[in-house]
């Protein structure tokens, strides 16, 4: 599984800044769960497969931006497979259906906190 996603996420000329060099599935999940973060989040894929989110946030006290404490998003291997292995159209649902994970999660989510506070949310683990 670790060989597919390596060999499929070679950088791509002309994403969005906003989700960097995302592979289609990560894409996917991102756009499924874009609403539930800032305007200015930014997503990020690790070599692992992990997606990183995280934005900047605003010190009144100094006038300085810090980033936000990441989020991190594991896309189990069995949603994973589904996810590359779907049309289009059927990706979009699929990634639509872990929204409520991921919303779940960021109930107890502390964007200011110095480390993570909602642990990794994966998602795929009921495949």
């Amino acid at each position: 599984m670790q060989d597919l996603v390596r060999t499929r996420t070679a950088r791509r000329v002309g994403r969005d800044s906003a989700t960097g060099d995302l592979d289609d599935p990560h894409l996917a999940v991102w756009q499924a769960v874009r609403y539930l973060f800032p305007l200015h989040a930014v997503a990020t894929q690790t070599d692992h497969g992990c997606m990183l989110v995280s934005w900047t946030l605003r010190d009144g006290r100094r006038a300085c931006a810090h980033w936000a404490a990441p989020v991190i998003i594991r896309i189990e291997s069995g949603l994973l497979l589904a996810l590359w292995t779907c049309d289009p159209e059927d990706r979009i649902a699929i990634a639509a259906l872990q929204a409520e994970t991921v919303r779940e999660a960021l109930y107890r989510y502390d964007p200011h906190s110095r480390v993570p506070t909602c642990g990794v949310i994966a998602l795929g683990e009921e495949l």
